[in-house]
Protein backbone atom coordinates (compact mmCIF):
# COMPACT_ATOMS: atom_id res chain seq x y z
CA UNK A 1 0.00 0.00 0.00
CA UNK A 2 1.25 3.52 -1.03
CA UNK A 3 1.99 5.57 2.13
CA UNK A 4 -0.58 8.34 2.72
CA UNK A 5 0.77 12.07 2.32
CA UNK A 6 1.45 13.73 5.96
CA UNK A 7 0.05 17.00 4.61
CA UNK A 8 -3.19 17.94 2.64
CA UNK A 9 -2.64 18.00 -0.92
CA UNK A 10 -4.49 21.01 -2.97
CA UNK A 11 -7.61 19.09 -3.85
CA UNK A 12 -8.73 18.43 -0.64
CA UNK A 13 -8.86 21.97 0.57
CA UNK A 14 -10.67 22.73 -3.26
CA UNK A 15 -13.43 20.34 -1.09
CA UNK A 16 -14.52 23.05 1.14
CA UNK A 17 -15.09 25.26 -1.77
CA UNK A 18 -18.62 22.97 -2.18
CA UNK A 19 -19.48 23.25 1.82
CA UNK A 20 -20.99 26.11 3.98
CA UNK A 21 -18.05 28.54 4.61
CA UNK A 22 -19.27 29.60 7.99
CA UNK A 23 -19.44 26.54 9.83
CA UNK A 24 -16.49 24.58 11.54
CA UNK A 25 -14.91 21.63 9.62
CA UNK A 26 -13.82 18.05 11.35
CA UNK A 27 -11.72 15.12 9.20
CA UNK A 28 -12.65 11.75 8.89
CA UNK A 29 -10.07 9.31 7.78
CA UNK A 30 -10.49 5.70 7.07
CA UNK A 31 -7.53 3.40 5.74
CA UNK A 32 -9.96 1.48 3.57
CA UNK A 33 -12.94 3.18 2.19
CA UNK A 34 -15.50 0.27 2.91
CA UNK A 35 -15.31 1.31 6.53
CA UNK A 36 -17.46 4.31 5.93
CA UNK A 37 -20.66 2.40 3.34
CA UNK A 38 -22.73 5.18 2.65
CA UNK A 39 -21.45 7.49 4.96
CA UNK A 40 -21.76 10.73 3.08
CA UNK A 41 -25.96 9.77 2.30
CA UNK A 42 -25.91 8.86 6.61
CA UNK A 43 -24.49 12.42 7.61
CA UNK A 44 -26.79 14.07 4.99
CA UNK A 45 -29.86 12.65 6.41
CA UNK A 46 -29.07 14.36 9.86
CA UNK A 47 -28.39 17.42 8.07
CA UNK A 48 -24.89 17.12 7.67
CA UNK A 49 -22.95 18.06 4.54
CA UNK A 50 -19.45 16.14 3.28
CA UNK A 51 -17.32 16.44 0.53
CA UNK A 52 -14.72 13.02 -0.10
CA UNK A 53 -11.35 11.98 -1.64
CA UNK A 54 -9.45 8.91 -1.89
CA UNK A 55 -5.93 9.56 -1.01
CA UNK A 56 -3.19 6.74 -1.77
CA UNK A 57 -4.14 4.33 1.22
CA UNK A 58 -6.52 6.69 2.99
CA UNK A 59 -10.19 7.78 2.47
CA UNK A 60 -10.87 11.16 3.50
CA UNK A 61 -13.99 13.31 4.18
CA UNK A 62 -14.45 16.78 5.20
CA UNK A 63 -17.66 17.25 6.92
CA UNK A 64 -19.22 20.85 7.38
CA UNK A 65 -20.97 20.65 10.94
CA UNK A 66 -21.77 22.75 13.96
CA UNK A 67 -20.26 21.92 17.28
CA UNK A 68 -23.33 20.96 18.63
CA UNK A 69 -23.57 18.29 15.97
CA UNK A 70 -20.13 16.49 16.80
CA UNK A 71 -21.78 13.97 18.78
CA UNK A 72 -24.36 12.78 16.34
CA UNK A 73 -21.75 12.32 14.32
CA UNK A 74 -19.85 10.53 16.41
CA UNK A 75 -22.54 8.06 17.69
CA UNK A 76 -23.52 7.40 14.03
CA UNK A 77 -20.13 6.59 13.03
CA UNK A 78 -19.82 4.36 15.89
CA UNK A 79 -23.03 2.81 14.80
CA UNK A 80 -22.17 2.33 10.90
CA UNK A 81 -18.34 2.29 10.52
CA UNK A 82 -17.33 -1.17 9.27
CA UNK A 83 -13.59 -0.54 9.92
CA UNK A 84 -11.49 1.94 11.52
CA UNK A 85 -11.64 5.57 11.50
CA UNK A 86 -9.67 8.52 12.82
CA UNK A 87 -11.99 11.92 13.91
CA UNK A 88 -10.02 15.22 13.90
CA UNK A 89 -11.33 17.81 16.19
CA UNK A 90 -13.11 20.21 14.73
CA UNK A 91 -11.71 23.40 13.22
CA UNK A 92 -12.95 26.52 12.72
CA UNK A 93 -11.55 26.94 9.03
CA UNK A 94 -10.58 25.71 5.90
CA UNK A 95 -7.35 27.17 6.48
CA UNK A 96 -6.45 24.82 9.27
CA UNK A 97 -7.56 21.50 7.16
CA UNK A 98 -3.97 20.69 7.14
CA UNK A 99 -4.06 20.39 10.83
CA UNK A 100 -7.32 18.54 11.40
CA UNK A 101 -5.87 16.08 8.50
CA UNK A 102 -2.72 14.98 10.38
CA UNK A 103 -4.65 14.76 13.75
CA UNK A 104 -7.49 12.42 11.75
CA UNK A 105 -4.19 10.62 11.22
CA UNK A 106 -3.03 9.80 14.36
CA UNK A 107 -6.66 8.97 15.61
CA UNK A 108 -6.56 6.24 13.03
CA UNK A 109 -3.20 5.00 14.06
CA UNK A 110 -4.80 4.52 17.49
CA UNK A 111 -7.94 2.63 16.36
CA UNK A 112 -8.49 -0.58 17.03
CA UNK A 113 -10.73 -3.39 15.55
CA UNK A 114 -12.36 -3.66 19.69
CA UNK A 115 -12.52 -0.03 19.25
CA UNK A 116 -12.76 1.28 15.32
CA UNK A 117 -13.80 5.02 15.91
CA UNK A 118 -10.98 7.28 17.69
CA UNK A 119 -12.08 10.97 18.69
CA UNK A 120 -8.44 12.81 18.58
CA UNK A 121 -9.36 15.08 21.45
CA UNK A 122 -11.31 12.42 23.77
CA UNK A 123 -8.12 10.61 23.24
CA UNK A 124 -4.96 12.47 24.65
CA UNK A 125 -2.75 9.97 26.23
CA UNK A 126 -3.45 7.78 23.24
CA UNK A 127 -2.72 10.30 21.07
CA UNK A 128 0.57 11.71 22.64
CA UNK A 129 1.73 7.54 23.07
CA UNK A 130 1.53 7.32 19.10
CA UNK A 131 2.47 10.55 17.90
CA UNK A 132 6.38 9.45 17.31
CA UNK A 133 6.67 5.60 17.68
CA UNK A 134 10.64 5.79 18.11
CA UNK A 135 9.84 8.32 20.75
CA UNK A 136 7.42 6.68 22.51
CA UNK A 137 8.96 3.28 22.73
CA UNK A 138 12.27 5.34 24.00
CA UNK A 139 9.58 6.53 26.79
CA UNK A 140 9.01 2.93 27.30
CA UNK A 141 12.68 1.75 28.07
CA UNK A 142 13.18 4.80 30.21
CA UNK A 143 10.13 4.55 32.51
CA UNK A 144 9.11 0.73 32.15
CA UNK A 145 13.09 -0.48 31.80
CA UNK A 146 13.05 -1.62 35.16
CA UNK A 147 10.67 -4.37 34.35
CA UNK A 148 12.04 -5.73 31.67
CA UNK A 149 14.18 -8.68 33.75
CA UNK A 150 10.87 -9.93 35.25
CA UNK A 151 9.52 -13.12 34.12
CA UNK A 152 6.83 -11.77 31.01
CA UNK A 153 4.07 -13.44 33.06
CA UNK A 154 5.18 -11.66 36.60
CA UNK A 155 5.67 -8.31 34.31
CA UNK A 156 2.27 -8.36 32.66
CA UNK A 157 0.46 -9.06 36.15
CA UNK A 158 2.61 -5.61 37.24
CA UNK A 159 0.96 -4.03 34.06
CA UNK A 160 -2.34 -5.12 34.38
CA UNK A 161 -2.39 -3.91 37.58
CA UNK A 162 -1.59 -0.50 36.65
CA UNK A 163 -3.88 -0.54 33.82
CA UNK A 164 -6.83 -1.50 36.09
CA UNK A 165 -5.86 1.09 38.88
CA UNK A 166 -5.37 4.11 36.44
CA UNK A 167 -8.77 3.27 34.92
CA UNK A 168 -10.75 2.51 38.50
CA UNK A 169 -10.14 6.05 40.21
CA UNK A 170 -6.58 4.85 41.67
CA UNK A 171 -8.57 2.93 43.95
CA UNK A 172 -7.39 -0.38 45.64
CA UNK A 173 -11.12 -1.50 46.43
CA UNK A 174 -12.26 -0.91 43.02
CA UNK A 175 -9.23 -2.64 41.62
CA UNK A 176 -8.95 -5.52 43.20
CA UNK A 177 -12.57 -6.08 42.46
CA UNK A 178 -12.25 -5.66 38.95
CA UNK A 179 -9.10 -8.08 39.25
CA UNK A 180 -11.10 -10.60 41.72
CA UNK A 181 -8.13 -10.50 44.07
CA UNK A 182 -7.70 -9.36 47.48
CA UNK A 183 -6.80 -4.76 48.10
CA UNK A 184 -3.55 -6.04 49.71
CA UNK A 185 -2.46 -7.98 46.69
CA UNK A 186 -3.28 -5.01 44.41
CA UNK A 187 -1.16 -2.72 47.01
CA UNK A 188 1.63 -5.55 46.98
CA UNK A 189 2.12 -5.37 43.05
CA UNK A 190 1.89 -1.63 42.80
CA UNK A 191 4.13 -0.81 46.22
CA UNK A 192 6.36 -3.52 43.38
CA UNK A 193 5.89 -1.46 40.21
CA UNK A 194 6.98 1.64 42.46
CA UNK A 195 10.53 -0.20 43.65
CA UNK A 196 11.09 -1.52 39.92
CA UNK A 197 10.34 1.86 38.15
CA UNK A 198 11.78 4.08 40.76
CA UNK A 199 8.47 6.12 40.39
CA UNK A 200 5.83 7.15 42.78
CA UNK A 201 1.95 6.64 42.56
CA UNK A 202 2.04 9.11 45.00
CA UNK A 203 3.76 11.58 42.73
CA UNK A 204 1.21 12.86 39.98
CA UNK A 205 4.10 14.15 37.56
CA UNK A 206 5.21 10.02 37.82
CA UNK A 207 1.94 8.18 37.41
CA UNK A 208 1.22 10.29 34.20
CA UNK A 209 4.74 8.91 33.36
CA UNK A 210 4.00 5.37 34.05
CA UNK A 211 0.22 6.14 32.25
CA UNK A 212 1.94 7.29 29.39
CA UNK A 213 4.40 4.86 28.83
CA UNK A 214 2.05 1.80 29.48
CA UNK A 215 -0.44 3.31 27.15
CA UNK A 216 2.66 3.47 24.36
CA UNK A 217 3.66 -0.22 25.37
CA UNK A 218 0.21 -1.43 24.62
CA UNK A 219 0.19 0.55 21.42
CA UNK A 220 3.13 -0.34 20.28
CA UNK A 221 2.76 -4.44 20.48
CA UNK A 222 4.93 -4.74 23.16
CA UNK A 223 2.67 -6.90 25.51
Amino acid sequence: MTRAPTTVNGSLRQLADGLPADGHFLILAADDPTALPRIEELLRTIGIRSAWQQLPGLCVGLVSMRPDSLDRVVELLRRTAAGRVGVSPLTDGADRIDLAFRLARTALAASTAADPVTVFDRSPLTMAAIADAEVACGVVQVVLGGLEDLPPDDRDVLLDTLAAWSTHNGSASETAVHLYCHPNTVRYRLRRLEERTGRSLTNPREVAELVLALEARVRHGRR
